[in-house]
């Protein structure tokens, strides 16, 4: 499947995400509270942490050992043994890790932090299982479980409304059951064919953790500079903040979720060797374009989108609208990223999220003390767009480009499917 194919469904599929994910944000946040709602906001980001860190070598290394080495069964063994260990491990040592979880999120209890466990082996599993049909160029399972998981999530939600039973660790409960239904819906394809779990093999596993383990640093600094405001938001002013300021990213959110379909694709692509310069800026510019019409939108229109969907939350506007700017950097940076990722990931993949996340942290904690949650947005706005400019002029230098390029008109039409080229060493 083409890029623009592929792209089409993964954004057709990612809009329906979206739009029950955003039904299932408005039932959260009008019944959980802000303060419960700022709670599993703090919860996503440390469950998300905890699987960067554990996990998303995991990730990186089968898109590379499936697409590039065509080591579909060793990548498959790796994981779920991997992921079996990881489980376990955690499970066993939740009442002793659980005092490391209380330094991101105060309030949280034992069944809270055993249900998040769950989800950091869970969701370890699922992201390495969609990351093995992505290295095979499977698009349509790719794009379509992710559907699965959010009918599953959101309906049982609905549910527990229904029931009067919408409580924070019931909802835990639920996102349990939808991630370990579709990490394990990710291998059907592949159990069924007889497989055997076995050991992949020395070399396999060593290619996976040279090239994962780049990828896991690059990600989990990119998180960091994400999502890093989150928890000193909670520090200096209360999760009931959290919850205002989670309201204001549901919108960006969608923004950068366009951005990221786009991203891993065009990662596939290169992996396989089925992409040129053209293609890359091609896409970044056409995510530039989205961006700026997505900000204009909710500058615009913002406020009412709140009124109606976010009543309980209308002093959510004043940061998402300072997030915005920064939202215009970050899309083209993740286009821009993936490129340098799939080629080996050099050093300035490593570099740009650093100085960017070190930039949010003294922003922040200069700024959220004298702004509140608008100088939280405007810290991380100018950290977007640092990495941002940082990885496109590292992509330029690199491509012999000039910034003039990235404002020509775009030239994907012209790249579908360039000569295939074998990707850079790495």
């Amino acid at each position: 499947m083409n890029f623009f194919r592929g792209f089409s469904l993964n954004t057709t599929c990612t809009f329906l995400v979206f739009s029950l994910g955003f039904v299932n944000s408005v039932l959260l946040a009008d019944q959980l509270g802000p303060e419960h709602y700022g709670t599993l906001k703090l919860w996503t980001a440390l469950v998300m942490l905890g699987v960067l860190f554990l996990g998303e070598w995991l990730s990186k290394g089968n898109i590379y050992l499936v697409g590039r080495e065509r080591e579909r069964e060793a990548a498959i063994n790796h994981t779920l043994l991997y992921c079996l260990v990881l489980g376990a491990l955690l499970l066993l040592t939740a009442p002793f890790s659980l005092a490391l979880a209380k330094v991101f999120v105060p309030s949280i209890t034992l069944v809270q932090w055993v249900l998040g466990v769950c989800l950091i082996a869970f969701i370890a599993l699922q992201r390495a299982g969609f990351s093995v049909l992505l290295g095979e160029d499977r698009l349509k399972p790719y794009a379509l479980l992710p559907v699965v998981f959010i009918a599953i999530y959101l309906g049982g939600n609905l549910v527990l409304s229904q029931l009067g039973h919408l409580e924070l660790e019931r909802v835990m409960g639920v996102w349990v059951g939808a991630v370990g239904t579709t990490a394990l819906a990710a291998f059907v394809p592949f159990l069924y064919r007889g497989f055997r779990l076995r050991w992949g093999g020395r070399r396999a596993l060593g290619q996976m953790l040279r090239v994962g383990s780049r990828g896991e640093v690059c990600l989990v600094l990119i998180f960091l500079m994400l999502k890093s405001d989150l928890f000193l938001i909670e520090r200096f002013l209360g999760e009931e903040e959290v919850g205002v300021y989670g309201v204001a990213t549901n919108f960006t959110d969608m923004m950068q979720r366009v951005a990221n379909i786009a991203s891993v694709i065009l990662l596939a692509k290169i992996v396989r060797g089925q992409d040129d310069t053209r293609l890359s800026l091609g896409v970044a510019q056409g995510i530039f374009v989205f961006s700026l019409l997505s900000a204009v939108v909710l500058i615009f229109g913002g406020r009412q989108l709140l009124g109606v969907f976010f009543p309980l939350y209308l002093n959510a506007y004043a940061p998402l609208v300072w997030l915005l700017p920064g939202m215009l950097f970050l899309g083209c940076g993740a286009v821009f990223n993936a490129k340098l990722m799939g080629e080996g990931y050099p050093s300035m993949t490593l570099w740009a999220p650093g100085i960017a996340l070190a930039a949010n942290l003294a922003l922040n904690l200069l700024l959220i003390p004298k702004l509140g949650l608008r100088g939280a947005a405007l810290s991380t706005s100018l950290a977007y767009a640092l990495w941002g400019v940082l990885t496109a002029s590292y992509y330029l230098r690199l491509n012999r480009l000039g910034w003039r390029a990235v404002f020509a008109p775009p030239a994907f039409g012209r790249a579908q499917n360039p000569p295939a080229k074998k990707p850079l060493s790495v």
